[in-house]
């Protein structure tokens, strides 16, 4: 199967002028699947301010025209950051 994939790991820090400040930690995957002529487009987003993770993947297949989007709202623990040490940990796996 002839696939390729994209990763990009961002951290948003901003501190507002009322001293509320706005932290959160985002993963980004592109996936292609050649055979099927999907891309798949997944968001992990991590809010640290409330601890809340956000997750949002896009489907798009461009033999049809067809777009799916899904809303997941749940705990994961597939990003693992530690503010002691400042270490970003990413696992993927094919």
């Amino acid at each position: 199967m002839d696939y390729w994939d994209i990763i990009m790991l961002h951290h948003d820090s901003t501190v507002f002028n009322h001293g509320i400040k706005k932290e959160y930690y985002g993963i980004t995957t592109l996936h292609y699947v050649d055979t099927v002529h999907i891309y798949y487009i997944t968001v992990v987003h991590y809010d640290i301010a409330i601890d809340f993770y956000d997750i949002t993947t896009l489907q798009f297949d461009i033999t049809m025209d067809y777009y799916d989007i899904t809303f997941l709202y749940y705990d994961i623990a597939i990003l693992r950051y530690d503010i002691t040490m400042e270490d970003d940990e990413i696992k993927m796996l094919h």
